[in-house]
């Protein structure tokens, strides 16, 4: 089965969740973005049984293991279950989570596969939705929380969507047009910053208005509706009571976050990469590849395309589409070559570094050689092509510029209130202190003098290399074309200029 019909392309093919469903019990499978329905006879607790043996038996070790299984049903409209989320909890250990579908008639040795439905998903509470087409609507964060929610609340329809804080902006909204929203986030700021995002995405989908609870300060760090109340509230009001304190969201304050506003400031950046920016080898990026399985789910292995692509342009479909062959059920002749035409289109390209690709080929080494778990590959990436890729992801949005006589750093970042790229200027150390995670220096490196020295801070490797992007100076010269030591802030205009002689003047 090619990836192009394992997910749905939702810029060529935007069916809805209903639709894709309706496509579903039509074909019996899903491809081209179908979703299968369940069939009815299922085991919703002990669904994880007819995973493919590796998920299935990573499943049965977090049981043995002492885990709790709680699984959350996310069904259509009209009842049907068409997405399973497994909750593991201990009491000890981080809690997992895992998502399991159902993709129909398959010609492998399973059909339920664990992964979460693409590339728009399912609010949780479709069904409740439905049924209830008068009702609020109380957005929560995580399905527990959306079950507590619908207990204390029960004039409201409790709802949620999957995969945490940053799964919103992959969330079909089109059942909340028209409806009445409040938002309730965990008390913390990734929480409220997805239930802004929420927001954003709600009112795009036509909801009628949305609020936003603040909550309470006694509140303790991360806490939600299935959390118990501080005993410190209760002298102050009830949860109940502060629904009803719940401030308007202001449409125009979260608009920005489904804008393009985005991908404009990213053309014109002082600092950032064209494809193509690496100086690493190929070789090495062709040496982390084969410790990847090819055969992965859809998005992962465009993710890994994009960061191929974005170190080193054409030049990296050759490697990418060989590794690609690894999967004999899923490679389609061509399918590379058309994401590759694709990336060249954006106006704006960015993916994750080259240095990320390093650290998750090494990753799945270790896990493999921890866990005895499968083949363990017999490579390693030079520890010369990780330094460079490593100094290279920081000069994506870093410089040492020389300003007002003292060197420093200049960091670029994206700035969501003004919707473009602010500079920050920080001192070395400020600098050093902020990326310490420890790079393999390489074995001629003169910096390896002794046995401690053998490993670096990525923020001292950085600013120690002579790759780093540096700049004798920092000058604002708008229109001015200058050397490449020193370093312009002008942007361009902020807006296209009139043309006063086509439009006309008076």
């Amino acid at each position: 089965m090619s990836r192009e019909q394992e997910t749905q392309n939702a810029n060529t093919q935007p069916l809805t969740i209903d639709e894709r469903i309706e496509k579903g019990r039509q074909t019996g499978n899903h491809y081209d973005g179908a979703i299968v329905p369940f069939p009815n006879d299922i085991n919703v607790s002990r669904v994880y049984e007819r995973l493919d043996p590796g998920p299935r038996k990573k499943v049965e070790r977090w049981i043995n293991a002492g885990y709790r299984i709680t699984p959350f049903e996310y069904r259509s409209s009209v009842g049907e279950l068409i997405q399973i989320v497994l909750r593991f909890d201990h009491h000890s250990e981080p809690k997992e989570i895992r998502q399991v579908r159902y993709c129909g008639n398959m010609k492998r040795e399973s059909a339920y596969w664990m992964t979460a439905i693409e590339p728009l998903r399912p609010l949780y509470g479709l069904d409740r939705l439905a049924k209830q087409p008068d009702a609020p609507v109380l957005v929560v964060e995580g399905e527990k929380t959306a079950d507590a929610a619908g207990i204390l609340f029960p004039d409201h329809v409790a709802v949620t969507w999957m995969n945490g804080a940053s799964g919103v902006r992959k969330t079909e909204m089109l059942a909340v047009a028209g409806r009445s929203l409040v938002l309730w986030p965990d008390n913390d700021s990734p929480g409220r910053n997805a239930m802004r995002t929420f927001a954003a995405y709600a009112y795009a989908a036509g909801a009628a208005s949305v609020k936003i609870v603040d909550v309470p300060r006694q509140f303790g760090e991360k806490w939600d509706l299935a959390d118990a109340v501080p005993e410190s509230f209760s002298d102050i009001g009830s949860i109940q009571a502060l629904l009803a304190t719940a401030r308007l969201v202001d449409p125009a304050s979260v608009a920005h976050i489904t804008s393009d506003a985005r991908e404009e400031a990213e053309q014109h950046r002082l600092l950032g990469y064209n494809p193509g920016y690496t100086k690493v080898d190929i070789a090495h990026a062709a040496v982390a590849l084969s410790v990847l399985d090819a055969d992965m789910y859809a998005n992962e292995w465009r993710r890994i395309a994009r960061c191929v692509f974005y170190a080193y342009g054409e030049a990296g479909l050759s490697i990418f589409d060989e590794w690609s062959k690894e999967s004999e059920d899923k490679y389609r002749k061509g399918e590379p070559a058309k994401l590759w035409a694709a990336y060249g289109l954006e106006k704006a390209f960015r993916a994750d570094s080259l240095a990320w690709l390093f650290r998750k080929a090494a990753a799945v080494v270790r896990e493999r050689s921890k866990n005895g778990v499968g083949s363990i590959p017999n490579v390693e990436i030079d520890h010369a092509a990780i330094a460079t890729a490593s100094v290279e992801e920081l000069s994506e949005d870093h410089a040492v510029v020389v300003r007002g006589g003292k060197v420093g750093v200049l960091w670029e970042n994206y700035d969501p209130r003004f919707n473009r790229y602010t500079e920050t200027y920080l001192n070395k150390r400020d600098f050093v202190d902020r990326f310490v995670s420890s790079i393999g220096l390489p074995q001629d490196d003169e910096r390896q003098t002794k046995k401690k020295d053998k490993r670096m801070s990525q923020g001292q490797l950085w600013f120690s290399s002579a790759g780093r992007r540096s700049y004798d100076n920092v000058i604002f010269a708008p229109g001015q074309p200058l050397s490449p030591e020193f370093l312009n802030l002008w942007r361009g205009f902020a807006v296209e200029p009139v043309d006063t002689l086509a439009v006309g003047c008076s």
